[in-house]
């Protein structure tokens, strides 16, 4: 029994200088960390989301751009035969 006894004070006594991380110290800084990213990526989807609707306006405008240009082409061609109605009016 004595010779485990040595043998247990021996590993209390190398033990002492063995260094062990510090766990918590590793908890705190993975807690920073992750808090980081969470915060990061909550902004960056505040940022995806303030493009998108970026976007989608200027999507519409360019829609809404088309369409005025269709309905201007439309009120050309019918102005054309106002042209023509008014130029054999002067003709007469």
């Amino acid at each position: 029994m004595e010779k485990y006894i040595l043998e247990l004070q021996k590993c209390l006594r190398l033990s002492a200088r063995w260094i062990f991380p510090d766990v918590r110290k590793a908890q705190r800084a993975a807690a920073t960390e992750f808090n980081r990213v969470v915060n990061e990526e909550d902004r960056l989807a505040q940022d995806i989301g303030s493009i998108r609707r970026r976007l989608d306006k200027i999507e519409q405008l360019s829609t809404s751009v088309e369409e005025y240009g269709l309905s201007l082409t439309t009120q050309e061609d019918r102005l054309q035969g106002v042209g023509w109605f008014e130029e054999k009016c002067r003709i007469a």
